[in-house]
């Protein structure tokens, strides 16, 4: 059985982030809440809610999933200024491909998080996520392909 459309897009857009100046190969599916400071600053690529809705007239399902992308620093002298840079460079390479390969029909850029710090020890590590509303057709029955 081939992979849900959800997964399909988080394995593509891994692929489409790896080797951004900054996070470089550091861009994964874990967790946005485990990683070790060596392993910063990264990328964390998960789908959020999605709200589904028929399309009577066609017959299928109209989904709009939102895509998360959390970037992750442990610079403490400028914990904003070395999120955004990140940032920037995800919304520059996410307008590269407002399709995702032809996975999904659009992907909007839909809010960009408050900065959090988790303060834990001598070593803050300060995060925010970046959000796209993703929309996309499915049959009903068949999640793994788009129409």
């Amino acid at each position: 059985m081939a992979l849900h459309l959800r997964i399909q897009v988080r394995d593509y857009v891994i692929a489409l982030l790896t080797g951004l100046t900054t996070s470089a190969d550091r861009v994964s599916k874990t967790s946005p809440y485990l990683h070790e400071l060596s392993e910063l600053p990264c990328l964390i690529v998960r789908l959020g809610y999605e709200a589904i809705e028929m399309e009577h007239s066609l017959g299928s399902l109209n989904r709009t999933p939102m895509l998360i992308i959390t970037a992750k620093t442990a610079d403490a002298a400028d914990p904003e200024g070395a999120l955004g840079i990140m940032l920037t460079e995800v919304e520059v390479k996410m307008a590269t491909d407002t399709g995702l390969g032809g996975l999904v029909d659009l992907a909007t850029l839909a809010s960009i998080s408050d900065m959090d710090t988790e303060a834990e020890g001598a070593s803050p590590i300060s995060k925010q996520d970046i959000s796209y509303q993703l929309n996309y057709l499915t049959n009903e029955g068949a999640p793994d392909v788009p129409i």
